[in-house]
Order: structure tokens, then C-alpha cells, then sequence
């Protein structure tokens, strides 16, 4: 008994609404990988397009207003990836996240192929022992680099915005920085790999998605026939990041359509 049949009924909504029963919702990533927090949060299915999922949405929305206006409790575990677009918050990658640890996990991996850009002040030793083609095989203790947290094999490839790729063009560039009486300059290390590697690497890569719904979908039209390279990595990771925050997007518009039905 959730105390009268009123709330009985609205319970009883509820666990249904967070069931296999209904096509509306779906346990979160986390939850059905069982990984990570929140593994209990339920996220709109977005495969629930069809014009009667939408109607649905927009009956439960109404359904939140009544609960607003009767200052009743929707027993509803929805995360704020969820929440946010009724109330017209932005969502952030957090949110995204928040349900799906793994969301994100490809791009980590070529984030840690990029080239890495560190400041170091002019007045210091780098503390950095090179090899002819300027690669880290030594880093001082308590030194710049180790504290900037550079790593061995990592090569320098620009000093304040100007290539260097010997010993001899690093020193000059270094000279300048310091003649210049900059009080910091800019140090870049090359990426992991190089646009070949790269390639190599994500050959099998296309510009496509699986979504929380385990179901394959393209992040641009014929994204199955595009391949993930070097030259559209960051357009394949800005992709994937506006996909996921948007995912939900027509089930809550269709939720907060309902919702402004009662409490406009």
C-alpha cells in the first residue's frame, strides 16, 4: 500500500514505466553493464519514435504535472540527462557520462594520441635529457618536465608556436624565449602515433554509433561508408559527443510538452 489507492495507482505507473513492460524506458548503460554509478537511473528509449511512444512521453509529462500540482511523489529514477531538457538546463558530458562510463572511451583513447602542450617558465632548466631527435630518454628529478608530467619516449616537436626538430634549433628557440624576457613559453610534445599509425589503427572505424539502445545508427548520412582517419578525427569526436548529449532529445521534448500542458 504507498498509502491510499491514488498513490497506489501512481506507484504501480511507475514500475511499470521502469519495465520491460513498456517501450518507453530502458536501464541506463551503467546499469545493464554494471559499471560505474547510477545503475539503477532508467533513460527514455530512443527507439521509442513511433507517433503513439511520443503521445505516451507527453501523457507522462501531463502525468509529472499533476504530481507537481498536487505535490505528490513520482517514485521515477531518471537521471539528470533526463531532468535537464524539462526545466531547459543544458546538458553537459557529465550527464552523459553520469549513465555511461564507456560513453566517451574511444575518444579518451585518441585524446592520449594527440600532440600535448605544456608551459614551462623561461628562467627554469627544462630538466629534460634528449636524444638527437629531441625524444625524452631522461627527466630530472623535481624538474619542470617531470612536475608538468612529460614521459619518456614523448617528442618535442614546437617551442613557442615554432617548429624544432634538432638539438641545435631547440637551443636557438629556447635562446629567443628567454631573450625576448617572456616570463613562460609553450612547449609541444608529438602524439602517440603518427597520422599513418592513426589511420592504420581505426581502418575498421566508420562514422557510426550504438546508441543506449544497443542499436547501430550513423552519426552523419552514409557515416557506414565513412572511415575514422586522421584528417576527420575531430569532426568524428565532435560526432559523437553532440550525439549522446542529444539522444534523448525528442522523447524529452515530447515529456516536457506534456508537462506544459499543467504547469505552463
Amino acid at each position: 500500500d504507498a498509502g491510499g489507492l491514488y498513490r497506489e495507482l501512481i506507484f504501480v505507473m511507475c514500475q511499470e514505466l521502469q519495465s520491460p513492460q513498456l517501450p518507453l524506458f530502458i536501464l541506463c548503460p551503467n546499469g545493464r553493464e554494471q559499471i560505474g554509478q547510477n545503475r539503477h537511473k532508467w533513460v527514455p528509449n530512443p527507439s521509442a519514435v513511433e507517433p503513439l511512444h511520443l503521445s505516451m512521453y507527453e501523457f507522462l509529462g501531463k502525468l509529472m504535472g499533476l504530481a507537481i500540482r498536487t505535490t505528490s511523489l513520482l517514485s521515477l529514477d531518471l537521471p539528470s540527462i533526463v531532468w535537464k531538457p524539462l526545466i531547459g538546463a543544458e546538458i553537459e558530458e557529465s550527464d552523459v557520462v553520469a549513465i555511461d562510463r564507456l560513453s566517451f572511451k574511444l575518444i579518451e583513447n585518441m585524446q592520449t594520441m594527440e600532440p600535448k602542450t605544456f608551459s614551462f617558465a623561461a628562467d627554469s632548466p627544462l630538466g629534460l635529457d634528449l636524444d638527437n631527435k629531441l625524444r625524452v630518454v631522461g627527466i630530472m628529478p623535481g624538474s619542470q618536465a617531470e612536475k608538468n608530467g612529460l614521459k619518456r619516449r614523448m617528442k618535442i616537436i614546437e617551442v613557442a608556436g615554432v617548429k624544432v626538430d634538432s638539438k641545435a634549433s631547440l637551443g636557438e628557440q629556447l635562446a629567443r624565449c628567454k631573450k625576448a624576457a617572456e616570463k613562460r613559453f609553450s612547449l609541444t610534445v608529438s602524439g602517440r602515433v603518427t597520422p599513418e599509425q592513426f589511420d592504420m589503427a581505426f581502418s575498421q572505424t566508420k562514422f557510426v554509433i550504438v546508441g543506449s539502445d544497443q542499436k547501430e545508427r550513423e552519426l552523419i548520412p552514409g557515416g557506414k561508408e565513412v572511415t575514422l582517419t586522421w584528417s576527420n578525427r575531430k569532426e568524428f569526436c565532435t560526432k559523437i559527443v553532440d550525439y549522446r548529449k542529444k539522444e534523448f532529445q525528442q522523447q524529452c521534448a515530447a515529456i516536457r510538452r506534456g508537462l506544459a500542458c499543467v504547469v505552463p
